[in-house]
């Protein structure tokens, strides 16, 4: 056999360990960033507030979490999740564990939906943009 043959086959035989140990891992023990963001929520982390309407013409919506303890005073910053999907699929609720995990380290959050292709209407990057900067309008005004 060549030495390259044999070089392939090993490399080959490593990548499919690798790819197994970690699709074994992912089906006992769950995503890794979805276990490590897990947050036992309850009111002393924060409050969250769902389906918060933003001037949109789909009439879509976002959730807004809010950390105790801030100081109204001082100003804040926003995370906010705009989930992913290529424009045809996700929803807020993808961003969850993202803004229940930030919010438990002290930042508001926020999780928004917009326009997808499959809705029916023409879902560009402009609309979209102007989805986003409404949302932020909204949040601004909590």
């Amino acid at each position: 056999m060549k030495k390259n043959t044999k070089i392939f086959i090993y490399v080959t035989a490593i990548v499919i360990y690798f790819l197994s140990s970690a699709l074994i891992r992912m089906l006992l023990f769950g995503s890794a960033p979805e276990t490590l963001l897990a947050v036992d929520w309850d009111e002393n982390i924060g409050t969250i507030y769902k389906d918060i309407t933003y001037e949109n013409t789909g009439g879509h919506k976002f959730d807004l979490y809010i950390p105790t303890g801030l100081d109204k005073e001082q100003p804040q910053n926003v995370i906010l999740y705009i989930h992913g999907g290529s424009f045809n699929s996700g929803a807020k609720e993808d961003g969850d564990s993202w803004c229940r995990f930030y919010a438990s380290k002290g930042y508001i959050s926020a999780t928004v939906d917009y326009t997808l292709q499959n809705s029916g209407v023409k879902a560009d990057l402009n609309l979209i943009n102007e989805q986003i900067k409404s949302c932020v309008s909204a949040i601004n005004e909590k």
